[in-house]
């Protein structure tokens, strides 16, 4: 008894100092003070970055550092010069894009000498404490600024002599990419001497590509157009310059006011002609307006990646030019034959069925074949009867057919599963008649229509 009370105690001792050492929290390394209060320097810009410590070492360092950088790229200031380019967009365009963030994103992108201070870690997030000298930062932007300048400007001048060789599609595009080449200095002046006149190139450039813009010249080849519904048609216009010399192989973007244009686009040939097809005029409108303007979209494909230089093209006050279409819907003279038994009867019923689904589609009805473009004609007869039950069952057939101005058939069927059922012959005919009119307003008109569609229209 007295040997298991003393096991008991010495077990309960045991756990009881085990248990203490075990159990004690690791202390975290204290936390440095420039991570507690942010740096602040007349000589270096800072910045402290963070990231989960989750995966690869390296990963998450490298992460971190990342994030340091754009905390540091933060506290860079933008102000943007009263002379400067974006001052004009802003208040000649008003531009209302945020280029302070823009800026300071391009900032972030181009920061180098920066040197790592310290790092910190614990158990589930490591810090990293970078800096970079005001001064160098200084030096780099302005040699950064320089190179920019020199490539915009060699861009600029290649434009110059794509200009003169008629060559605006190229000559734009280059122009574009001198303003992309300098656009990450926007914020400032930027002095550059061109022809022996110093000139603020961001300003120049802009000043440049309106100007080339306003040089082009697009005129409709009508005034007005003339076109028939239903019908395909073609819509010329012509690209000049301020001299009046043809524009060849530049992107025109066109839009029709009555409808939809499957094909919108067209770029002019070596006579500065751009030919817009419209496959069919399907609108029920009597006019519209078709107006073309350049395309800046294709231009800036070959031109510049950078969101914001696409929007200030964008924001650009383009050339355009208009010529109204007239529409005119084809004409249909409508004959027809109406029989019963092979004799002739004092009907046309089938004839106002047929013209008035045409006056539906908006079909001009002709009052004769000279002043139509199309010809329908139409044969209604009754066959052979059957008595059935003392009823009688007569069976109509309805032919039709529609020729062009040349005589030529485009369209032909008959339809012969029209029946009427009466007491008598005469009652099953008008019957048959009621059925087959019937039949033109739900079936036989539609699928005359929809076969010749593709046919002529």
């Amino acid at each position: 008894m007295r040997n298991s009370i003393l096991t008991l105690g010495i077990l309960l001792l045991w756990l009881v100092t085990g248990c203490g050492t075990s159990g004690k929290i690791p202390q975290e390394p204290p936390k440095p003070q420039w991570l507690l209060q942010p740096a602040q320097s007349d000589y270096y810009y800072t910045g402290v970055g963070s990231a989960p410590k989750t995966g690869p070492v390296n990963q998450y360092q490298k992460l971190a550092e990342q994030n340091a950088l754009k905390d540091l790229a933060e506290e860079i200031s933008v102000s943007i010069s009263s002379t400067s380019v974006l001052r004009k967009l802003q208040s000649d365009y008003n531009y209302s894009q945020d280029f302070s963030s823009v800026i300071a994103t391009s900032t972030s992108q181009h920061l180098e000498d920066y040197e790592l201070v310290d790092t910190y870690e614990n158990s589930h997030h490591f810090y990293a404490y970078y800096r970079l000298s005001k001064d160098a930062y200084v030096q780099n932007k302005r040699k950064r600024v320089f190179k920019a300048k020199k490539k915009a400007v060699a861009k600029y001048q290649q434009g110059v002599v794509l200009l003169q060789q008629n060559d605006f599609r190229n000559g734009i595009s280059m122009y574009i990419k001198a303003l992309e080449d300098v656009f990450p200095y926007l914020d400032q002046s930027l002095d550059t001497t061109l022809s022996g006149k110093s000139v603020d190139f961001g300003i120049f450039i802009l000043n440049q590509l309106e100007q080339t813009f306003r040089n082009l010249v697009i005129s409709p080849e009508k005034r007005p157009l003339k076109v028939r519904r239903f019908e395909p048609a073609t819509v010329r216009f012509s690209l000049t310059e301020a001299h009046q010399a043809a524009v060849a192989g530049f992107p025109l973007k066109a839009e029709f006011s009555a409808q939809v244009l499957n094909i919108d686009k067209a770029v002019t040939n070596r006579s500065g002609v751009a030919i817009f097809e419209i496959p069919e005029i399907t609108t029920t409108s009597d006019k519209g307006v078709f107006t073309v303007r350049p395309d800046v979209e294709t231009l800036l494909v070959a031109s510049s990646d950078n969101f914001s230089v696409r929007n200030i093209i964008r924001k650009m006050t383009l050339p355009e030019s208009a010529t109204q279409i007239l529409i005119a819907a084809p004409g249909f003279f409508v004959q027809s034959q109406e029989l019963a038994f092979g004799k002739p009867i004092h009907s046309s019923r089938f004839k106002e069925a047929f013209i008035t689904e045409l006056a539906k589609k908006n079909f001009r009805i002709a009052t004769s074949a000279t002043a139509s473009d199309y010809q329908l004609d139409i044969l209604v007869n009754t066959a052979q009867t059957n008595a059935m039950r003392q009823m009688y069952v007569v069976w109509l057939q309805v032919d039709v057919k529609v020729t062009n101005q040349q005589g030529a058939t485009i369209y032909s069927q008959s339809f012969s599963d029209i029946k009427g059922i009466g007491l008598n012959k005469p009652a099953a005919a008008e019957k048959a008649y009621q059925q087959g009119v019937e039949a033109v307003h739900n079936l036989i008109f539609n699928k005359m229509y929809y076969a010749i569609l593709n046919k002529i229209f």
